[in-house]
């Protein structure tokens, strides 16, 4: 289809608006293991919900690292960098999207636990670009993230909340770590396949819904909790400060108090009778949370069954060390309208053992809002008038254009949308038109045409 022809195309359709969350689907890469079906399956199942552009899918086909019992947890330093982090990067250039993706997003079917001196996780491994960090570092947890906002202990200050493009635009884009995060685990100690996909979809429905209820905290005689009591005078200060109620319980509730957050430390428990709240994220510190080849630990997956969008844990033994696991404020993040990705890697200080998982764009308190695009010239002329119809209360100010994933052009609001020379007689199969938002958390708002011409709904 030539680019005037869906203009057209487009113009005559009503327009579709995407969620306002600070990280987009445009900017992350998703990665499908195509030897492993479950991970095609719901690879491709989130990238509809999301609109993740197929620019951004990324299909490699891993060795089956499996035996009779499922997927085997490891693979070395590496055959991570040969057989994902080279390819992948390979094919992000190629398409030449590289320079806009901030995260990576992982569907079930690739090992969980990257071997070395010093056990990593996928997504930590992910993080550090495929290279290295001193043991020392690792095992003691000293190893700070350059997107950790703090604080790194009593009376520490920390940093206002933040989207990731913010923390990221002022280094280099080799620099940049990379956040990676895995949608769902299926088999041994995790999901079914149909529990994954009911997770997902309840992620994507969060999206703006500002849950009732509040925030629980457990905490008790267990190490796991007593480690992190020192960080919840001040989250607490900050979260009623913004009108959200903590409560503080000595086990897990199971007395009907609606909650959007959880925060804990057992290495054993049953989730049920907890009231998760449409967006609510759950965590506890234990040594084996996402050790899905170890039995005897409840693992993060529990969280996932019983109604939360995300969750996550180590893979390997972290010790009673603060740093490996979310601080509080993840909780403050969210309320402040981050994405569950953004929310997590600014409350964790050493991410590289942790492996997050469930829906990454979530974002129960962004706001709501909608891209209008409107001709000018004519419907076949490529000129739009950007206009945004959401909450009064967001400085909405920039747009930016996506053809095929590629980035195309950008301005102002006041400035019309005009689509460059150079593609105007290419076949398109996807116009993209991101809005942004001024500020520490740039929202974004976004809508989607492909060529088939499909109305593909409202979310």
């Amino acid at each position: 289809m030539t680019l005037s022809r869906l203009f057209a195309a487009i113009l005559m359709l009503s327009v579709m608006a995407g969620a306002a969350i600070a990280l987009g689907p445009h900017e992350v890469l998703l990665l499908i293991n195509t030897n492993v079906p479950v991970s095609v399956r719901i690879g491709e199942a989130w990238a509809r919900l999301r609109k993740v552009p197929e620019s951004n899918v990324v299909r490699l086909g891993l060795p089956l690292l499996a035996n009779e019992n499922g997927l085997l947890p490891d693979l070395s330093q590496d055959e991570f960098r040969r057989w994902i982090w080279e390819p992948v990067q390979r094919v992000a250039e190629e398409r030449e999207i590289a320079a806009h993706i901030l995260a990576w997003v992982y569907a079930p079917g690739f090992p969980w636990r990257v071997k070395g001196e010093s056990m990593l996780s996928l997504t930590g491994l992910t993080f550090l670009r495929g290279g290295t960090v001193e043991t020392g570092a690792v095992r003691q947890g000293t190893f700070v993230s350059p997107l950790f906002a703090g604080p790194n202990g009593p009376g520490q200050p920390a940093l206002l909340s933040r989207s990731l493009d913010v923390w990221t635009g002022w280094m280099r884009p080799e620099d940049r770590p990379v956040p990676g995060w895995v949608l769902a685990h299926v088999g041994k100690n995790g999901l079914t396949e149909d529990e994954a996909l009911t997770m997902l979809v309840r992620g994507v429905d969060a999206d703006g819904v500002r849950p009732a209820g509040g925030v629980c905290i457990v905490t008790n005689q267990d190490l796991r909790t007593r480690i992190r009591e020192w960080q919840w005078p001040d989250t607490v200060a900050e979260l009623e400060k913004m009108g959200h109620a903590v409560f503080f319980r000595s086990v897990l509730p199971t007395d009907g108090i609606p909650l959007w957050g959880l925060m804990a430390g057992t290495a054993s428990f049953d989730p049920t009778g907890v009231r998760f709240e449409t967006g609510a994220v759950a965590d506890h510190l234990t040594s084996f949370g996402a050790a899905f080849e170890e039995n005897g630990q409840t693992k993060c997956t529990a969280w996932l069954r019983a109604g939360a969008i995300a969750a996550g844990g180590t893979v390997v033994e972290p010790y009673a060390i603060w740093t490996k696991f979310p601080h509080a404020r993840l909780f403050v993040h969210m309320a402040q309208g981050c994405t569950v990705l953004e929310s997590y890697y600014q409350s964790i200080r050493m991410p590289l053992q942790y492996l997050p998982m469930g829906d990454p764009l979530a974002a129960p308190f962004r706001p709501r809002g909608e891209v209008r695009l409107e001709p000018i010239g004519g419907e076949a002329s490529g000129v739009w008038r950007v206009r945004v119809v959401g909450e009064d209360r967001v400085p909405w100010n920039r747009w930016c254009l996506f053809l095929d994933g590629r980035f195309a052009g950008e301005g102002t609001l006041e400035e019309p949308c005009r689509l460059p020379d150079r593609f105007r007689a290419a076949a398109v199969g996807e116009i993209r038109v991101v809005v942004r938002s001024a500020g520490l958390i740039r929202h974004q708002l976004f809508v989607v045409r492909r060529d088939s011409g499909q109305d593909e709904g409202r979310r």
